[in-house]
């Protein structure tokens, strides 16, 4: 992990950027999942885990002895899993060319649940202050992954995010991807365990 602080004299504040990346024994660059993995579309007997790295790679989610994989040598990976039981909590790895990640959890849902949680949350825009207040100058992560925490804590089963995630003020394209994947990372602690 990697983070750059560059002062802003003309405005006051510094303002953060940081990322990831993975070396072998050689000091040469290998694969590295640099956003995720999230747990995203569960259901009683299934669920999808997202990750991005940064070189192409194979992905595997291994979970209860059993391994899952997207099949493709990619940057993007969206592997299913399927054959869960209803209403149980399971443990996974995210396994990037053969190097096991840490692990995760997350619960199935349950088909005689009648009751669930939910977050509802909105306008993570940056704010004034910098660092991480106005995190790679797209959103403010101090606040945002405070709040995801929170979320996880009171035992929320899932979040909505209504919008305004990120400034968006920008004329490139790759400007506003680069924001979305800083406001991808802010939420990715609370994303490996609940949608």
């Amino acid at each position: 992990y990697y983070r750059i602080s560059i002062y802003n004299e003309y405005y006051g504040v510094s303002n953060f950027y940081d990322g990831r990346f993975r070396v072998n024994d050689q000091y040469k660059r290998v694969p590295c999942i640099i956003y995720g993995p999230f747990v995203d579309l569960i259901t009683g007997n299934s669920a999808v885990i997202s990750l991005e790295t940064d070189l192409p790679s194979s992905a595997v989610i291994g979970i209860n002895g059993r391994e899952f994989t997207d099949s493709e040598v990619s940057k993007m990976h969206e592997v299913s899993i399927d054959g869960l039981r209803d209403g149980t909590a399971y443990t996974y790895a995210a396994i990037v060319n053969g190097k096991k990640y840490a692990e995760y959890e997350f619960k199935t849902e349950s088909e005689n649940k009648d009751n669930f949680s939910f977050s509802v949350m909105s306008d993570s825009r940056g704010a004034v202050g910098g660092g991480e207040r106005f995190f790679g100058e797209a959103c403010n992560y101090h606040a945002l992954t405070r709040l995801l925490l929170d979320a996880h804590n009171r035992g929320s089963d899932f979040v909505i995010f209504a919008g305004d995630l990120v400034n968006g003020y920008v004329s490139e394209k790759f400007d506003f991807l680069y924001q979305i994947k800083k406001w991808k990372n802010a939420t990715e602690g609370v994303g490996s365990f609940i949608p």
